[in-house]
């Protein structure tokens, strides 16, 4: 089970408020750090969540997970919320 974090939304999204806003399910730690670099994850909103968890996994940290309280239960059953991983755990298709 990864480090939970709890917000008021669902997941992580990019994008956000526009057209073009998509929810992500999982984010390697180099995802999150050039997604950031592009603007994305303000400090008014997710940034600060989404610098913790990138802390966390870059001090040896298997995952954190950012998911409303709302939906721990599914967390703890292995689904919802955007889960932060080391890269080495990004599997690419």
């Amino acid at each position: 089970m990864p480090t939970l974090m709890t917000t008021g939304v669902a997941r992580v999204a990019v994008d956000l408020g526009t057209p073009r806003q998509r929810f992500l399910d999982r984010l390697t730690a180099a995802e999150t750090e050039s997604l950031r670099a592009r603007g994305q994850f303000p400090p008014g909103s997710m940034g600060p969540r989404l610098e913790a968890a990138l802390r966390f996994v870059r001090s040896g940290g298997r995952a954190a997970l950012i998911i409303s309280v709302a939906w721990v239960l599914e967390a703890v059953r292995g689904g919802g919320g955007t889960r932060l991983v080391a890269d080495e755990d990004r599997v690419v298709a």
